[in-house]
């Protein structure tokens, strides 16, 4: 039985995981510090270290507190700050801790591009892994809000700037809210990984019986 030489495995190896990981990419835009031109959006916001995001190495948040006037908080891309989406991505993500006692009421998410905006009652957007509904959500524990930025009439991945607010909102309560995390992402499509994770398993198999 004919074998693949080694100085081509090895390549091959390297190009299909790369290729995973390329499907995975992401711009992070908060994680510990805020990052890709974006400055804090509404209420009083500062970064804070006394509710810790479960993410090794990135324990700080932004602590945002609603004030009379505004009970929407995050970061904005106005200013000069806005920026051209990235090619290939798909979602936008991020983590929240309500510091309160029992639920906290959860009214709206708000993502600006210069195409158009996140519509939370129209567009495709998930709650834990759920369907996302506005509403009550626990307090005191992490959630995370997956929006599908396909959803939105006139994104474009590659074209769209992101060029307003990307906030959270409540409108019930004053209560300290921690964000953890806000990154857009990639999500690939299932065939594509399967693909490339079984031309890795292909590789690695013929290796070994060399």
């Amino acid at each position: 039985m004919k074998t693949i030489p080694q100085k081509y495995i090895l390549p091959a190896l390297a190009l299909a995981f790369a290729c995973v990981s390329s499907l995975f990419a992401e711009t992070i835009l908060f994680n510990d510090t805020v990052q890709n031109g974006g400055s804090f959006a509404n209420g009083t916001i500062t970064i804070d270290s006394s509710i810790t995001f479960p993410d090794t190495g990135n324990t700080d948040t932004l602590k945002w507190t609603p004030d009379g006037s505004y009970k929407s908080g995050g970061l904005q891309f106005w200013g000069g700050k806005s920026m051209v989406v990235p090619t290939g991505t798909t979602n936008l993500e991020f983590s929240f801790y309500a510091d309160v006692v029992g639920s906290w009421y959860l009214n709206d998410t708000t993502v600006n591009f210069d195409t158009g905006s996140f519509n939370i009652a129209t567009d495709s957007w998930t709650l834990d892994g759920a369907a996302g509904a506005t509403g009550n959500v626990s307090g005191q524990t992490w959630h995370t809000i997956n929006l599908d930025l396909t959803s939105i009439a006139n994104f474009e991945a590659g074209t769209s700037v992101l060029n307003g607010l990307v906030t959270i909102k409540n409108n019930t309560a004053l209560n300290p809210v921690y964000i953890g995390d806000i990154r857009l992402t990639s999500i690939p499509e299932p065939s594509s990984v399967v693909l490339l994770l079984v031309a890795g398993g292909l590789l690695l198999y013929l290796r070994r019986k060399k």
